[in-house]
């Protein structure tokens, strides 16, 4: 149900601040992004996700970063 959240996440919230996307590397997140998010950060130069908490659901969204050469690492 993310995508009938009314809420601006903070991946979306980051990347509308960012004075450039195409300088980011690495994105930094508590909850693993949802797919809205995941396709969002994939049209940036970003290429590592590291998060703290897995999202429920999110082996697709995973896949699809990884697919995209974006490496997901969980924060130990």
């Amino acid at each position: 149900g993310l995508d009938r959240c009314q809420a601006i996440h903070a991946e979306q919230n980051s990347l509308l601040q960012c004075r450039n996307v195409y300088e980011i590397h690495t994105c930094y997140t508590t909850t693993f992004p949802c797919v809205t998010c995941a396709k969002l950060l994939m049209n940036t130069s970003c290429r590592r996700i590291v998060y703290s908490q897995w999202y429920p659901g999110s082996d697709v969204v995973k896949s699809m970063l990884e697919k995209r050469g974006i490496s997901v690492v969980e924060a130990v």
